[in-house]
């Protein structure tokens, strides 16, 4: 199943709906599968609801294009809810390359 729902509507747009707890499941059961060195889940998990948050803001436009909003957005958030940014980006480009393959 394609975590992504493309809506097309007659008058605008395609809307693009995602299933939020679907995809944390999913991270929750695959996310020890990725690079040692990592982050636990519970610390990565503000990250990766943040990645979904960006995914909707610009479903329609590559992350290369938006890095540096996405950047700038990322630094907004409270700090407890941040990882360094190394770590940010990566976790954030998986999502997007998760949420964007078919």
């Amino acid at each position: 199943m394609n975590v992504v729902q493309q809506v097309q509507h007659a008058t605008g747009p395609r809307a693009v709906v995602v299933d939020i707890n679907h995809e944390l499941r999913w991270w929750r059961d695959h996310y020890l599968q990725y690079p040692v060195g990592r982050t636990t889940y519970a610390q990565a998990e503000p990250t990766l609801k943040f990645a979904y948050d960006n995914y909707l803001l610009h479903p329609h436009q590559s992350l290369d294009a938006i890095w540096p909003d996405v950047h700038r957005r990322y630094e907004q958030l409270l700090p407890y809810e941040q990882l360094p940014w190394h770590r940010a980006e990566r976790i954030i480009g998986e999502v997007w390359q998760r949420i964007t393959s078919d």
